[in-house]
């Protein structure tokens, strides 16, 4: 699926996805939940339970293959919650990345660059600047 950049007020463009996620607890559990939208900055998804904003969320992220359906890179991130709305049944949450590796940062910028297209057809996609580390 294909899209056109579109002017909003974030730093960086959101595309559609249907991806599986796990936010993982301290105590190991987990909590299924579903991304809706990612971006070099963040992600967008769908909870069955709420989060505050400015809580830190670590995630396990299957992301599918294109080039072989069925399977799935599983990464992990972590990011703040940015916002929270109560959209039907299930809370929409905004997340910024706080951490996220390398070769995460790749895969998350190929997938939006391979989804953006500009007017005149051809897909671009800055690159992601390297987040600061706190000490």
């Amino acid at each position: 699926m294909r899209m056109s950049i579109n002017k909003d007020s974030r730093a960086s463009v959101r595309v559609p996805v249907k991806w599986r996620a796990d936010v993982m607890a301290g105590d190991q559990s987990r909590l299924a939940i579903k991304v809706m939208d990612v971006s070099e900055g963040g992600l967008g998804i769908l909870s069955d339970e709420p989060f505050e904003v400015d809580d830190m969320l670590e995630l396990c992220i299957a992301i599918p293959l294109k080039s072989k359906p069925g399977r799935f890179n599983i990464v992990r991130v972590a990011g703040r919650v940015r916002y929270q709305v109560l959209q039907r049944s299930q809370f929409c949450m905004g997340l910024e990345f706080s951490r996220i590796d390398a070769s995460t940062r790749e895969i998350i910028r190929q997938r939006v660059a391979a989804s953006v297209v500009r007017p005149n057809g051809s897909a671009h996609v800055p690159d992601i600047p390297a987040l600061p580390r706190r000490i």
